[in-house]
């Protein structure tokens, strides 16, 4: 854990991946009551580091920074080209039968605060709005076999 209260994952002369926890802000929101944010923590020892990606306050994960304008960069390369694979795991509360698919293009619902969520979906094939998206859900069993935990992975390009 760090003196910001991350966790360290990575560091090399290009980036640095930290843990980010669910609660906190990737970059600082609209408001003084929005200004504690992972970037505004991580440059009080580091100037130069540079968020290469966001995570929505309310999701956890890794979030990665760049050290420096030539990784920003290189980052940002990497991404347009969508050479960066991600992939997004949620435990799901209930029971889920069988696995399956879910083509929807997401969209921004609202703006202050703001949300994201289906613009159309598989009702609306051709919704013009909306950046195309895939979710794929398949239960697995995690922890003790006795415990099931449905999980659902959004894969993007």
């Amino acid at each position: 854990m760090s003196a910001e209260g991350l966790a360290e994952l990575h560091r090399d002369d290009w980036l640095l991946a930290v843990e980010k926890p669910a609660g906190l802000l990737s970059q600082p929101g609209l408001g003084m009551h929005q200004q504690d944010s992972v970037i505004t923590r991580l440059q009080r020892n580091d100037p130069d580091l540079q968020l290469a990606h966001r995570l929505d306050r309310d999701t956890s994960g890794v979030l990665l920074l760049a050290r420096g304008q030539d990784a920003l960069r290189r980052c940002n390369a990497l991404f347009a080209r969508r050479d960066v694979h991600k992939l997004y795991v949620a435990d799901v509360m209930g029971v889920m039968r069988g696995s399956g698919v879910i083509h929807a293009p997401l969209a921004r619902l609202q703006r202050h605060p703001p949300r994201y969520g289906s613009s159309g979906g598989a009702f609306c094939p051709d919704a013009l709005e909306g950046a195309a998206a895939t979710m794929e859900f398949n239960p697995f069993v995690a922890g003790p076999v006795h415990r099931s935990f449905p999980s659902a992975a959004l894969p993007s390009g």
